[in-house]
Order: structure tokens, then sequence, then C-alpha cells
């Protein structure tokens, strides 16, 4: 055989290979999962926002599935704690969100990491032969410069990490708080450039976009030219649009390597937006909308807790397909990625979550399972945000309490999105049945405390004493 022609079969061979790899539909698919940072539910043109510019996941919308009803914890750490267990996270101490103070921590009897000697999501996955990777905003731990024996995140079965913590130096880049959302798909395409092509692999991008405080760059203004360049609301956009743009970067790598078609691509925000009315010296209103939904960030209401999620692969899926039946939660993605990627779950295993998968691919699901929550922390904002500190569904049933037993409210999602019409009296049964499954699930959490006015109803009404200062976290 001529070398010319041996080498011509050979790079043929390798191409056949490389597509088969890259194009082909298998039954162990490759899952991509993007999780946005305080954007709300009704913040994406295809979820009804009338002027912030999405078009890329609004495109992704309309090739996959758009989900109404899917269910985070109301801040970022223990949402992120729910997704990688498939459990509640106050099972695991995770009521609020990771604070810089080791004395914060102590006083709410927070845990100072997430325990990675317990079933984790990406673990899973390896163990069924995925390449796992983590880019961008991590939060299941304190700051490694502010604590020793801070575990990292390959503890968690992760191989491929880039993370604010890591050193980019190392890499010869420099870490600019302006342009995360671009240097984190940087490093997912990176990734996958330089994976093992045999093996599919499972990803993780966690945006820091758009939590405040809001600085975007010249550029990234630029996508609002007639609006005031130092307003909030064009600042709040422009890292949306920002962050939007370099998910299309992420979606037309996939598709030019042909690997759009066997990749689950899954879109979601880790808790609602921030309260426009949160005044507070630590923090920057918001201008975030939480769609037709009572509360924000921070509350038990569905604005906090509720989030947008557009699932896309289209070797399995109808386009444009709109689920408003199916309820989904953080706590259902490991088992329903291992579904996903035909991976075991670990014996004695005990999921808060289930098996959604099917929804992903356009059937949609009854839940079998009720969902819980337990945040002890006093809402700073406007007094319809403030809810109580625990909160159970169940079918379409949601009812919010103290542990006390005060603030009882139920309501019937199906009539009352905004949660304004408390049916407590009307039907007393279900509101003690809820009731009792709740307490029950509370009691059986470990120790924690509820920071001072958290679950009450708080207003500097004219003639009280009204001391902001000394409700602000130290």
């Amino acid at each position: 055989m001529s070398n010319p022609l041996k080498r011509f079969l050979i790079v043929g061979l390798c191409l056949i290979a490389v597509a088969g790899s890259y194009g082909e539909p298998t039954d162990r698919p490759n899952i991509i999962f993007i999780l946005a940072d305080d954007l709300g539910w009704g913040d994406l043109g295809s979820y009804g926002h009338p002027r912030i510019k999405t078009p890329n996941l609004d495109r992704m919308a309309e090739e996959g599935i758009r989900f109404t009803q899917f269910y985070t914890d109301s801040v970022c750490s223990p949402t992120r704690a729910g997704i990688m267990t498939g459990q509640f996270p106050s099972r695991h101490g995770f009521h609020t969100q990771i604070f810089g103070s080791e004395e914060r921590m102590d006083a709410m009897k927070m845990q100072r990491w997430l325990d990675p000697n317990v079933v984790q999501l990406p673990r899973v996955l390896q163990s069924a032969g995925y390449t796992t990777a983590h880019i961008g905003k991590w939060h299941l731990s304190m700051p490694k410069n502010r604590i020793a024996g801070v575990p990292s995140p390959e503890s968690y079965g992760i191989d491929y990490a880039r993370h604010p913590d890591f050193n980019w130096k190392e890499l010869g880049l420099e870490w600019d708080a302006r342009r995360t959302s671009e240097l984190y798909v940087d490093q997912a395409i990176h990734f996958m450039d330089e994976r093992t092509i045999e093996k599919p692999f499972f990803l993780q991008v966690w945006f820091n976009d758009p939590h405040n405080p809001y600085h975007p760059t010249e550029e990234h203004l630029s996508a609002y030219p007639n609006m005031p360049p130092h307003d909030t609301f064009t600042k709040y956009w422009s890292l949306v649009t920002e962050m939007d743009r370099q998910i299309g970067r992420l979606l037309e790598y996939l598709e030019q390597t042909g690997l759009s078609e066997n990749t689950y691509v899954i879109f979601a925000s880790d808790n609602g937006p921030v309260d426009s009315t949160d005044l507070s010296s630590r923090g920057i209103a918001g201008t975030g909308s939480a769609g037709p939904f009572r509360g924000y960030k921070g509350s038990l209401y569905e604005g906090g807790i509720r989030a947008p999620f557009i699932v896309r692969n289209p070797s399995h899926q109808a386009a444009g397909m709109i689920d408003e039946k199916t309820v989904l939660a953080g706590v259902d993605l490991l088992a329903s990625f291992a579904a996903i990627a035909k991976a075991d779950l670990p014996s004695g295993y005990e999921s808060d979550g289930q098996d959604m998968s099917a929804a992903f691919d356009g059937h949609p699901q009854k839940r079998t399972k009720a969902q819980m929550w337990f945040y002890p922390i006093a809402y700073r904002a406007a007094t319809i945000s403030q809810s109580p500190v625990l909160a159970i569904r169940e079918g379409s049933w949601k009812l919010l309490m103290n542990p006390s037993g005060d603030r009882v409210e139920l309501y019937n999602l199906d009539d009352d999105l905004t949660e304004t019409n408390n049916l407590t009296n009307e039907h007393t049964e279900i509101a003690g049945a809820l009731s009792q499954q709740l307490l029950e699930w509370y009691q059986s959490l470990p120790a924690n405390v509820l920071e001072e006015d958290a679950g009450t109803l708080t207003y500097p009404w004219p003639g009280q004493r009204w001391d902001a200062a000394a409700r602000e976290l130290k």
C-alpha cells in the first residue's frame, strides 16, 4: 500500500471515529448543566420579559422544553448543596448561604463546607464512566484563604475544576470579576476540546452573573445604547444579556463540533432575583423579575424559590414544548441525570428527589414526593415578601408556617400563583396534615438557629423605633 493511500485511510478512519463520538446519538449522552446566579423566573424573553435581550436562551427554549414549575432553595448555597446531593440541604446543615465569617457560621449552626463524603452527583456519574467538570461559582465551602482544611472541588468527584478560588495565573490568565461569564465559557470550551472523546462527559457551568454588585463593561452596556449607562436596570440587563451571549458561544461550539445532537443542555437559576426594595447597606437593590409571583431571593414565597428551567436535546425532544404540569426541583437532578447516564445510585442512598428524566424528553411526569424548605434568616426588604421560615408543597397545595406554629398559610397554586388567598380556615384537614408533616421534618433536621425577626412581618411604621443597622448580618 502506498504511503499517500495509507495516510488517506488512517485520516478517514479517524474522522469516522471522531464523528461517531461527537455526532451520533448514543445511550450515554453528554450532560451540560448551566446555572445562573440570582436570575428571576421572569428575566428571560421566553419567560415573558418584555425588554431584556436573551436571544440565545430564547432560541434554546424554542429548540427544547421550557418548564414553568422548577424549584430551588431561596438562596445559593442550599440550592447548590441540594443539586449535588439530591437531598434537602438542611439535612446537611445548609440552612442558608455560606458567610465569610466563621463566627457568623457558628452562630447560625451552619456547616463550613459540604461534606465531600456523602453521595455527590459528579461522583455518581464518574462511577458510570463519565468525565466530570465544574467551571464557575462554587459556594459550597468557605474561601480557602479564610479557613484551613477546605476540600477542593476535586474531592466531590470532579475531574476538571475551574472556579473563583482557582489559581488562574497557572494558566497564564488574569482573573477579571467583570468578565467571569466569558472566562467560564472559555474554560468550558477548553475542557471539551481537551477531553477524551471516547468517554461521555458531565459539565457544570455555574455563572456568577447576574449576582450583584453590577459592574458591566462598556462593551456589555452597548447592548442597551438608548438607556442611561449608570441606571441599575441598564447594568443588570447588560449582565444578563452578556451571560446569554456567552451561552450562545457554548451552543455554537456544540453545533460546530457535532456534539449538539447527543448532549443534554440544561439551564436554570439558583434562586429568585434580589428584591428591589432591599436597601440594606450590605447589598444593592435588585432589578430582576420574579414574573407573576410573590417573593424574591430569601423568601419562601414562589418568587424566591421558583426559577426558569430549560432542557434541550435535539435527538430526544419535540422542539418548542412548554411543560406546565411537571413539578421539578433541584434535588431531582441527581436521580434524573443518573438515569440519563445509566448510572447506578449507591446502595442505601435515600434521595429527597426523584427521577424526572422522562419529562426532560417531553413526557410530563407526576410528582410523588413532597418538597420542603427551611430558611432561618430575617427578610430585609418589602413586607409582602417576608415569608414564614418553613414551607412544604405537595400536589397543588403549598403551606408555610413558623416552627412555633404561627403564621400558617395555605395556598392552592393551581388557582393562586400570587399566594394571596390563605385557605387555612377553609381546608383545615389539609392544613393540619401538611403542618404535621412539615414540623416532623423540621424536628428531624440538625441543630439550627432562627435569626431574630426570621419569619415575622416587620415594617418601620411611623413612631416605632427602627434600627436597621442592628439587623444587618455581621
